[in-house]
Order: C-alpha cells, then structure tokens, then sequence
C-alpha cells in the first residue's frame, strides 16, 4: 500500500485491513506499508476493496507486493599468476640456484 499520509499509524492500518482477516505482518514506512494476511484470498479482497479508494485526506494504492529482485554477491576472481619472461612463475630465489 502507498500514497497515504505521512500521519497514517500503524494502529489506523491495522483498522482498516483486519476488517478483510486475520494478519501476520505490518511494516508501516513514510509513504507506505505492507501488509501481510495469513491467507492469501484475504489480501486479494483487500486489495479489490482498497485501491483507489480515498480515505484519511489521500487516494489509497493497495497492490500486491514485489518480491526484492535478489542479486547474488559477486564472486571474486582469482588474481592472475604473475610469470617471467622465461615462463615461470616469479619467486625469491637465491642467485646461483
């Protein structure tokens, strides 16, 4: 849900969705929430219901909510094996070896 007042409190969310079922979850930010019912046809109803509908001076959007688009963590590449001119691999070796 967003779109709705900055003044809009959890307390006023949890009266106007629990009236469609029971609950699980409310995360209220500046200009919007979630909400999250225990049953699925719950929320759907809501949403039916809500959208679009003006309440507490605001138009309300009440949509369902888009998973966060998950980006694995980059995975780090080996370093390169540093060579010399002659192929092999560079080290401290004493001279006359």
């Amino acid at each position: 849900m967003n779109y709705f007042p900055i003044n809009f409190t959890e307390t006023m969310l949890l009266d106007v969705f629990r009236k469609f079922g029971n609950i699980s979850l409310v995360e209220n930010f500046r200009h919007y929430a979630f909400v999250q019912f225990e049953r699925r046809e719950d929320g759907l109803q809501a949403m039916k219901c809500l959208n679009e509908k003006y309440m507490f001076g605001a138009t309300l959007k009440v949509s369902p909510a888009r998973r966060p688009h998950f980006r694995p963590p980059p995975v780090s590449q080996p370093q390169p094996v540093q060579r010399g001119s002659t192929g092999f691999l560079s080290a401290n070796v004493p001279s006359g070896v």
